[in-house]
């Protein structure tokens, strides 16, 4: 004789499916005569020996057999499913729903009737909002949501098969809002004030109010993060804008503070060759001359190698723009005119480098005019009538040209 399940599950099937005229005859109780091929005592014996609850009563004489599949977690439809409330809150490990043809626990999890996969994610659901409800009661069976004496509203853990429906957002949220333990006490409380924003007004609600507004829920509650989040990193990003754009400007400032007392050699050294310069002692003057040009280059190198530091900084200015750029547009659009103050700083010191560039040229080219003056005097006098003059001859010959232009045409 083939072998009989070992488990209550596997043993009620086998009996709605080997019984003859089974028939339910009472809340849950089902019915049915044993063929002959099967020994009695035997059968009796199995359904008395496995857990669950399943054995009824027994008439051996017409072979007729009680059982109760419900409590082997073999049920006809899905509503004799929710007849059972701890069904609603915890997933049995293993059920069988016979008219949709789907065993749970076994075999293909892929192939999930849809009714079911929404059942399984209401009943996931029904674990997670105890671990953001503010208080349990009833044995676990309803949950409070508390904001103020006003505002609050409890939520029983009750649902029926017409509320069902999917909630693809459930991930997200035990993932991001249940597990998650960044910003935990304030997600808490989003999760809370979006609850209670969905149910304004009500002070009791049931888990198959909540299952239709659930994507709506999520929607506030992300919203609502994500404006968490904006003002948070604002307040941290804007600090170390602020921060490293002081730091910047005083960098900045330093690079014509560290040449400020070379430029008072500027003046004065116009000045000393204005004043040692003399006809009569040509190694004096040309000692004054080199000394020039060797203060000009010094004083060359150095602006330019304040020009390379304030280049850098402005380099990192554009970097730290650019990364700022690549923010959320809630936080980078509020950065937008952090940087204008100091890229005009950057303008402006390039501006002076380029002011003190050109003042050290030309005291080089009036120190060396005055040279040139005293060692070559009728040259001199020669050059500057010549430069003198050249703005009047450049004049007349574009005038000419204008003129020869116009005939031609």
């Amino acid at each position: 004789m083939p072998q009989l399940p070992n488990n209550s599950h596997d043993l009620a099937l086998w009996l709605l499916t080997q019984l003859e005229n089974v028939q339910l005859v009472g809340d849950g109780v089902w019915q049915g005569i044993l063929p002959s091929s099967w020994d009695f005592g035997s059968t009796v014996k199995r359904l008395e020996e496995v857990q669950g609850g399943l054995a009824g009563v027994s008439d051996e004489r017409s072979r007729s057999i009680e059982f109760y599949p419900g409590s082997a977690k073999v049920y006809q439809t899905l509503a004799d499913f929710f007849s059972h409330p701890g069904n609603l809150r915890v997933v049995p490990s293993i059920f069988t729903i016979r008219d949709l043809g789907y065993t749970h626990g076994k075999g293909d999890k892929t192939n999930v009737p849809e009714q079911v996969a929404n059942y399984l994610a209401a009943a996931s659901l029904c674990e997670l909002l105890p671990r953001v409800a503010d208080h349990s009661s009833n044995n676990g069976v309803s949950q409070h949501f508390i904001k103020s004496h006003d505002a609050k509203v409890e939520m029983r853990l009750e649902y029926q098969p017409t509320n069902l429906v999917p909630l693809p957002s459930l991930g997200l949220f035990a993932a991001d809002f249940v597990d998650n333990p960044l910003h935990k006490d304030q997600k808490l409380n989003i999760v809370r004030s979006a609850l209670l924003d969905v149910f304004k007004g009500k002070r009791l609600v049931t888990v198959g109010d909540f299952l239709p507004r659930f994507e709506e829920f999520m929607d506030n509650v992300r919203s609502s993060y994500v404006m968490y989040t904006a003002d948070f990193s604002y307040e941290k990003i804007r600090m170390e804008v602020e921060k490293q754009n002081l730091e910047d400007t005083l960098r900045l400032n330093k690079t014509v503070s560290d040449i400020q007392n070379q430029l008072l050699a500027l003046p004065a050294a116009l000045l000393l060759a204005g004043a040692g310069i003399q006809k009569s002692e040509t190694l004096k003057n040309l000692a004054i001359w080199i000394g020039v040009c060797i203060f000009a280059w010094l004083m060359r190198t150095l602006v330019k190698n304040q020009a390379h530091s304030i280049d850098a900084i402005q380099k990192e200015v554009g970097l730290r723009k650019q990364k700022l750029a690549d923010q959320p547009d809630g936080v980078s659009n509020r950065f937008a005119d952090a940087f204008n103050t100091l890229e005009a700083r950057v303008t402006d010191q390039m501006k002076v480098l380029r002011g003190i560039r050109w003042a050290v040229v030309m005291i080089w080219f009036v120190v060396t005019a005055m040279i040139f003056s005293v060692f070559f005097p009728d040259l001199a006098v020669s050059w500057w009538t010549f430069l003198s003059e050249l703005p009047v001859r450049l004049f007349n010959w574009t005038k000419d040209i204008c003129s020869t232009f116009r005939t031609h045409n």
